[in-house]
C-alpha cells in the first residue's frame, strides 16, 4: 500500500502570485518626509524593474498602487505623477489609488486581496506604505511575501535610512513572509518548471 499524501505539502505549490508594486512614480517630497539613501533608493528601483520583468515573463498578474492625496476642492483635478522609467504599467496591469499609506486604503485593492491567494509586495517606502500594508494584511489573514531588497526606507527622527530599513524588515517578518527578490524569483521559477 502506498503512503498517504499530506495535502499541506502541496499548499501554494501551483498558486500564481500577484506582484504588488507600491508608489513607483516620480513624486516630490512632502513636508515631514525624510530622505532615503540615494544608493539604496537606486538599488531598490533597479530590483523592482528586475522583479517586474520576471513577473511578466512568468505571466503573473501585476498591480500598481499609488498614493494620491484627496482633492482640496470639488473643482480641483488630480495631477498624476509620471511612472518611473522602466516600471510603467501595461494595459493588462491593475492600477489602484489610495489616500493613506496602506494599500488597503483602496477598496478595489481590498477586493483584489480577498480574491488573491498570495501577494508579493515591493516598492516605496518600507517604513510607511509597505509595513502598514503588511500589518493590515496580517489582520485580514491575507498571505503576503515582502521583498526586502526591492524596497527602501527614509531616515526619520535621527534614525538613518539603512538602520530604519533593517528594523522594518525585521518587523515585516512578524506580519508575513520576507524574502530577497533573487530568492523569490528563483523559487517561482522552480515552481513554474514543476508545472510543465
Amino acid at each position: 500500500m502506498g503512503s498517504i499524501a499530506n495535502l499541506s505539502d502541496f499548499q501554494g505549490r501551483f498558486v500564481t502570485p500577484t506582484l504588488v508594486l507600491v508608489d513607483l512614480h516620480i513624486d516630490f517630497p512632502h513636508p515631514g518626509d525624510g530622505e532615503p539613501d540615494r544608493g539604496a533608493l537606486s538599488d531598490a528601483i533597479d530590483m523592482c524593474r528586475t522583479v517586474l520583468g520576471h513577473a511578466r515573463r512568468r505571466g503573473m498578474p501585476v498591480a500598481f498602487v499609488r498614493r494620491m492625496p484627496p482633492l482640496t476642492s470639488l473643482l480641483a483635478t488630480h495631477a498624476y505623477p509620471p511612472w518611473i522609467h522602466g516600471i510603467e504599467p501595461l494595459r493588462s496591469d491593475m492600477i489602484f489609488e489610495r489616500a493613506l499609506p496602506s494599500c488597503y486604503a483602496s477598496s478595489e485593492f481590498s477586493h483584489l486581496a480577498e480574491r488573491s491567494p498570495h501577494l508579493v509586495l515591493a516598492g516605496l517606502f518600507a517604513e510607511t506604505s509597505c509595513i502598514s500594508t503588511l500589518i493590515e494584511a496580517s489582520h485580514r489573514s491575507h498571505e503576503f511575501t515582502y521583498l526586502t531588497d526591492a524596497s527602501c526606507s527614509r531616515k526619520r527622527d535621527g534614525i538613518s535610512a539603512g538602520e530604519l530599513h533593517r528594523s522594518v524588515c525585521a518587523l515585516a517578518s512578524l506580519y508575513g513572509k520576507v524574502s530577497t527578490a533573487q530568492s523569490w524569483m528563483e523559487k517561482t521559477s522552480i515552481k513554474a518548471e514543476t508545472r510543465r
